[in-house]
């Protein structure tokens, strides 16, 4: 029997996820178990998995209706070259500029028509960074976003494909997966994560502002992240300000307004709002004693103006917090995440 955690991860796109057959009888009776189950009267929830059921229920009529019952949703864009792209796509969502649709072997975004920021050559900003050393060009070789083509779509869209990470899941999907926010253990290798990102692209000049749930896919088994996401913001150090996702924008430094220039300082924010949402206090107000104060305090301080100080600083607030680094395993396979999505 399915958790009200789990009935409520079901996307309402896909109502054979929650009922095993494309019959109507067959869906009919199984919502009546259901309600049985998880009808207001009887559970003592909320009432929202019996409203969620109930959409999936009319969902799955609907589809049976239609004859699109278990089918895969596919987009289709005809790029300004005459070529036709298709992506079947088992999950989509909304970004700032657009929407992203998340297919078994490719990521597809798209931006809208109009938008303000720089979309020149996004695959040739990632192919051509510089590295501090070999070994960190190798490591992060495996984890930067791999795309494929970028083009034009005859309708005004820009689209940036890249290929689906290996192992990997979006940083939001996991985090639902876990009911809502993470051991603050795991939130501290995901911001050392970042943080490395962060000092990587610095180095090249490079901002990229939009550091979140939805831009960054984990790899809970392993630990590693790639940041596959807000590429359409992403633009080099001092730039004009053309275009912010809200959220950076909400963290953005008083300094770069008045300036209206990007500078790393909202990148290292965001990360800092990324712990914070990540253990479910995003104002940075109310944190509980279970949560180290060493960590709390570097959460809620402005980010240094140098990632790599910033970075140093996170490293000495998680050894004081958790000791020595060590691996912490997080009992989660994406094989588990991905059934929900």
């Amino acid at each position: 029997m399915l958790t009200a955690e789990q009935i409520l991860s079901i996307n309402p796109s896909f109502p054979w996820k929650l009922f095993s057959s494309g019959e109507e009888k067959i869906v009919e009776t199984e919502f009546r178990g259901l309600a049985r189950r998880w009808h207001p009267d009887i559970s003592h929830d909320d009432g929202s998995v019996f409203r969620h059921i109930l959409v999936l229920r009319d969902n799955a009529f609907e589809a049976i209706k239609s004859g699109k019952w278990n089918t895969i949703p596919e987009v289709t864009f005809h790029g300004v070259d005459g070529r036709r792209r298709s992506l079947k796509y088992v999950s989509k969502w909304p970004h700032d500029a657009g929407m992203t649709y998340l297919g078994n072997s490719y990521v597809m975004h798209v931006i809208d028509p109009g938008f303000p920021g720089n979309l020149n050559a996004i695959q040739e900003k990632i192919k051509n960074l510089n590295y501090p050393n070999a070994d960190l060009e190798n490591q992060f070789k495996l984890i930067l976003p791999n795309i494929v083509t970028e083009f034009k779509a005859e309708t005004g869209e820009y689209i940036i494909v890249m290929k689906r990470p290996d192992n990997m899941v979006r940083l939001s999907d996991l985090v639902r997966h876990l009911n809502g926010t993470l051991d603050p253990r795991h939130v501290a290798w995901i911001l050392r994560r970042c943080a490395s990102i962060i000092c990587l692209l610095n180095y090249n000049s490079i901002v990229h502002p939009d550091i979140s749930m939805d831009t960054c896919f984990v790899d809970p088994e392993n630990h590693l992240i790639s940041l596959i996401g807000g590429w359409w913001f992403a633009d080099t150090v001092g730039s004009k300000l053309s275009a912010l996702p809200a959220r950076s924008v909400s963290v953005m430094p008083e300094s770069d307004r008045r300036n209206k220039t990007l500078s790393v300082a909202v990148s290292l924010e965001a990360v800092h709002l990324l712990g914070r949402e990540l253990l479910g206090f995003p104002s940075g107000v109310g944190f509980p004693d279970s949560i180290p104060k060493p960590l709390v305090n570097w959460l809620r301080v402005l980010a240094d103006v140098d990632p790599v100080q910033d970075y140093k600083n996170l490293d000495h607030a998680v050894e004081e917090s958790f000791g020595p680094r060590r691996f912490v395993d997080m009992g989660v396979k994406v094989t588990d995440v991905q059934m929900e999505v």
